[in-house]
């Protein structure tokens, strides 16, 4: 599963039957999505607060690879330095 605050979305995928990640299960799973997003969040809570903030973000391509050409309709996130 991925969490994503901008733009705010969630994606789940098995890894099993779809390792690259093409079938989004999210609106089919809403019971594993709540148990993943406990299970993160529990794991968030041990962690340590940033030392400073971060200074950039750019759009990272999540269903491409660097050697293919993105489209429009590409789904993305916003990663921190």
């Amino acid at each position: 599963m991925h969490v994503s605050q901008r733009p705010h979305k969630t994606w789940l995928f098995n890894l099993n039957e779809d390792p690259t990640e093409q079938d989004n299960l999210y609106a089919t799973n809403p019971e594993k999505v709540e148990a993943l997003k406990a299970l993160l969040a529990a794991h968030n809570s041990k962690q340590a607060e940033p030392l400073w903030p971060s200074v950039f973000e750019a759009p990272i391509s999540i269903d491409k690879t660097l050697d293919q050409q993105e489209t429009a309709d590409d789904e993305y996130i916003y990663w921190p330095n």
